[in-house]
């Protein structure tokens, strides 16, 4: 029986590379207007960018949420120094916008420096200042695949058109991309043992999509009748009008097995990060990779 993990599992059987990623950040540029949008193979390496770019380096101190992910942590790691422990000595700080609720730090210079606002599984339906950058971060990053059906990718959203500038003279004076083809890519891409060296090495590695719109219109729309059937069947009141998550976080341990032994790893550690509270939840996965109508057409 197939499981539904937390977030929309790649495929790479049929990926198909392009020269260009201009066409990714044409068109998310178009819906973030009028912020600035830059594509990379994965959300991880905005980190080491944006920390560089505000002269931050190994003695410095970077905040994330205690239990962050190792690519979070690693990538942290590459430039400066990462500490699940907020304080003074923090010099600058990423806010997880976990499961794609939103995150507002209520308290005033409680974390110092805020750079990253980590949306990595967040769809945003409102693209405004105060929904991208709720915590006045410079950069709102988004994983591609967890949020529509494609391999690979992300893209940042920018705030600041400086910094911006300044992320992209550095990955234009980075790249050395050009000099292997792409069916040498294309098949490296199939063998997973090679597929995580390609993407760290590789930071402008693009994946073709014939109409990136209707997918990411067919994926918004997927997400949405996921939403409003758990919703529905678990009579969940939260408004998901200005963004959709990628998984509904449970106030209480879902008892329904039909629903329950369906998901692979469905209890995670969230942050307040008002209080610093770590609370273990029972997380209902509701991306583009599920299709909850095909097991909820009944109600209870």
């Amino acid at each position: 029986m197939k499981k539904y993990f937390l977030w929309n599992e790649p495929n790479f059987s049929n990926v198909i590379l392009t020269d260009s990623s201009s066409y990714i950040e044409d068109f998310f540029s178009d819906i973030f207007y009028p912020f600035k949008v830059i594509y990379l193979s994965r959300a991880r390496h905005f980190i080491p960018l944006l920390l560089d770019v505000n002269n931050l380096g190994r003695n410095n101190i970077v905040f994330t949420q205690p239990y962050s992910s190792h690519c979070v942590l690693s990538n942290i790691s590459l430039q400066s120094t990462p500490s699940i422990i907020n304080g003074d000595f923090v010099n600058a700080s990423i806010i997880y916008h976990q499961y794609g609720y939103k995150t507002v730090v209520n308290e005033k210079n409680k974390y110092n420096n805020i750079l990253f606002e980590d949306a990595v599984d967040t769809i945003f339906l409102d693209t405004t200042e105060k929904e991208l950058f709720p915590n006045n971060g410079l950069i709102s990053i988004i994983s591609l695949p967890k949020i529509m059906k494609i391999p690979f990718g992300s893209i940042g959203v920018f705030k600041d058109e400086e910094i911006y500038k300044k992320v992209k003279l550095r990955i234009e004076s980075n790249v050395n991309d050009s000099f292997l083809t792409n069916s040498f890519y294309e098949k490296a891409l199939k063998n997973p043992s090679h597929r995580e060296v390609l993407l760290s090495q590789y930071k402008i590695l693009s994946p073709k999509v014939d109409n990136i719109e209707s997918l990411y219109i067919s994926s918004i729309n997927r997400v949405k009748e996921n939403v409003n059937l758990i919703k529905d069947y678990f009579s969940i009141e939260e408004d998901f009008s200005k963004r959709l998550p990628s998984n509904i976080i449970m106030d209480n341990p879902c008892q329904e097995q039909r629903i329950s032994r369906l998901i692979d790893e469905p209890f995670r550690n969230i942050y307040n990060y008002n209080t610093g509270e770590i609370i273990k939840k029972q997380l209902i996965p509701v991306h583009c990779g599920v299709d909850w109508k095909l097991h909820l057409n009944k109600r209870r």
